[in-house]
């Protein structure tokens, strides 16, 4: 805190966004919801929002698991340990995969879903493919009157979502349009808990099942650091409950 309020003092981060990562999910969510229960942290919490208004920051807070944070050095940095992670030359956006997208970091995990989905062809969408392909739209032509006419997928496609965690939330927004117009389709998402916080409720709505993948297995090792979450929607039933 006092070296974020320095920082702003000097002018050094005016006009910026901030991201702080750390272990502490107490912190993230309280920051979130703008108050604590707890007295200090409340005026750690209204100190950090005072900053972010006089400079002009954005501030991001980002849960990530204790053991990046040992592997990135902070963790020994407090115990005298100069020997870890950024400390010994390595870049410190090496340990920071919010842009990295959960088939980018892992590519064995590609595998993995190709298995049971027995889709042996999938593959992930790319962005500029959230708002076409998803939709359902693969081309189109004009017509005689000069009308383009898109043309749609067959019924009953899968379609596999693994958007980098920090703009998992534009993902899933787009997602909850594609369901509704074409409500025959089947859609997975692989998204790292990672800066959940700003995509978690979507998820959790537009899921049918969820499953947390923990790391430490072939499909996502200890070096991923935080778990995987698996979510499928399925296509809308054809009719009353």
């Amino acid at each position: 805190m006092e070296t974020v309020e320095k920082e702003a003092k000097l002018g050094h981060i005016r006009n910026c966004e901030l991201w702080l990562l750390t272990d502490n999910s107490t912190s993230e969510s309280c920051f979130v919801k703008g108050s604590s229960s707890s007295p200090l942290l409340h005026k750690l919490i209204v100190r950090l929002r005072k900053v972010e208004i006089k400079a002009g920051i954005t501030l991001h807070f980002v849960h990530v698991a204790g053991t990046r944070m040992i592997a990135q050095g902070t963790d020994g940095l407090s115990r005298g340990i100069l020997l870890e992670g950024v400390l010994t030359g390595k870049p410190i956006l090496d340990y920071v995969d919010l842009a990295k997208s959960a088939t980018d970091r892992h590519p064995p995990l590609l595998e993995f879903v190709r298995s049971w989905t027995q889709k042996p062809k999938l593959k992930p969408l790319t962005a500029e493919e959230w708002f076409v392909e998803a939709h359902g739209i693969i081309g189109g032509c004009k017509d005689s009157h000069g009308v383009w006419i898109p043309k749609h997928a067959n019924n009953g496609r899968l379609y596999l979502w693994a958007p980098p965690p920090v703009i998992a939330v534009v993902c899933l927004e787009e997602c909850l349009k594609a369901v509704h117009k074409r409500r025959d389709a089947f859609h997975i998402f692989l998204i790292p808990r990672l800066y959940n916080l700003a995509w978690s409720r979507l998820f959790h709505k537009l899921c049918d099942f969820v499953a947390c993948l923990p790391v430490g297995l072939p499909h996502w090792p200890l070096g991923m650091y935080e778990p995987l979450r698996i979510g499928i929607s399925l296509p809308f039933i054809r009719h009353n409950p």
